[in-house]
């Protein structure tokens, strides 16, 4: 089989979680307390404690950024840091939202460095005709600014793409007036709503409507191109479990401590060694083509 293309999640899979997790929490505490929290401060010791607890919980504890279950609680901190506001707010009976500004403005003044090896290994893949395109949660924008940077360039290399702002938290089915052309829309609703049971003591959702239109943005709708493709993430209910279902092959890059990467996860990626493989950089992208 000949890889044509690799779809990139970006946080976390092509960023160094470990570098900057502790200075990130500590600055969205501090954003929490001058929003919502500001009339009676979280504390430090709270704070750890409710991140520690909201970790035990996790995976059967969900990202509920969109209410329905998306990920696990636990997978990362930008992840983690809300869900543990949603908790003490619960626990303090304050009904307010959290502002987008308190995660931006926290995300913004510590970015998670790139991986090492990333340029080399994306420089490796653009040599062998290979397309790169970025579907991720993370802005459009964002991402794009950061490849620049990583390339220093002015202008994306030939055969990168950028199509984010992919919103793959959000639980939904396609809307009826969606653009999306009829034979497309019917891989969609091939796909079971939810996963069969993982142990982790909550349903994993696959309809992803939002996530599903930003492939199908990649492709010009046509998506005949998925067994071909490798689709690479670090958190397999979000990034890999669709595209899994639609007939992409996937790849788990594994998280690092304190933010491991669940045993089910290794275990349902690898369900299929064909279409499945595992590494704990991007250099295992390189496996899928081996004379690379």
């Amino acid at each position: 089989m000949q890889i044509t293309d690799i779809i990139m999640d970006f946080d976390g899979t092509c960023t160094v979680i470990p570098a900057i997790y502790e200075a990130f929490l500590s600055e969205y505490l501090a954003g929490l307390n001058n929003t919502v929290f500001s009339g009676s401060p979280v504390l430090a010791a709270e704070w750890k404690e409710a991140l520690e607890k909201v970790k035990t919980h996790s995976p059967q504890a969900p990202w509920t950024i969109a209410f329905a279950p998306a990920a696990p609680a636990g997978a990362d901190p930008y992840i983690l840091s809300f869900e543990a506001a949603r908790y003490l707010l619960q626990k303090k009976k304050i009904q307010k939202d959290i502002p987008q500004e308190v995660f931006k403005n926290a995300s913004d003044r510590f970015p998670a460095p790139w991986r090492p090896e990333a340029r080399e290994v994306f420089e490796t893949l653009l040599r062998n005709n290979i397309n790169i395109t970025f579907i991720s949660n993370s802005s459009s924008t964002t991402i794009t600014n950061r490849l620049l940077s990583l390339f220093s360039v002015e202008k994306l290399p030939f055969g990168i793409a950028v199509k984010s702002d992919a919103a793959k938290f959000r639980i939904a089915e396609l809307s009826w007036y969606s653009a999306i052309p009829t034979g497309t829309r019917d891989l969609f609703l091939a796909v079971p709503p939810t996963h069969e049971d993982l142990g982790i003591g909550r349903p994993v959702y696959l309809r992803r409507a939002a996530y599903f239109e930003a492939i199908c943005a990649a492709f010009n709708n046509d998506l005949s191109r998925l067994p071909t493709t490798v689709v690479c993430g670090d958190i397999w209910e979000m990034d890999l479990a669709l595209p899994y279902a639609l007939g992409a092959n996937i790849h788990l890059i594994e998280r690092a401590s304190p933010f491991d990467t669940y045993a089910y996860e290794r275990k349902v990626t690898l369900q299929d060694a064909t279409r499945g493989k595992i590494s704990s950089d991007l250099r295992g992208l390189l496996e899928w083509v081996r004379h690379l």
